[in-house]
């Protein structure tokens, strides 16, 4: 997992510093619209990158926990999805 771990940081700061380059393409003087559509599109690609990475890990993860680990994981994972739609209803 610790293997996993760094590169998922890797990913994480990529996705940072691509963000950067959408920040400075909105703060261009003159504006550049294909700048900042280059930007964005290496934001969105970088994103796709960092999900899927996530989902990799998780499922080697997940395929580590016993039954019980799994569930408490599961009940968790919907208290907090449940929790987070009665905090947007407010």
């Amino acid at each position: 997992m610790r293997a996993h771990r760094k590169l998922f940081r890797g990913h994480r700061r990529e996705l940072r510093e691509t963000a950067k380059l959408v920040a400075d393409a909105l703060e261009a003087e003159p504006f550049d619209q294909a700048a900042l559509d280059a930007a964005l599109q290496a934001f969105r690609g970088q994103s796709v990158v960092l999900i899927d990475e996530g989902g990799r890990i998780g499922a080697s993860f997940f395929a580590m926990l016993n039954d019980e680990e799994r569930k408490q994981l599961g009940k968790r994972i919907r208290q907090r999805a449940e929790g987070r739609r009665k905090k947007k209803k407010k």
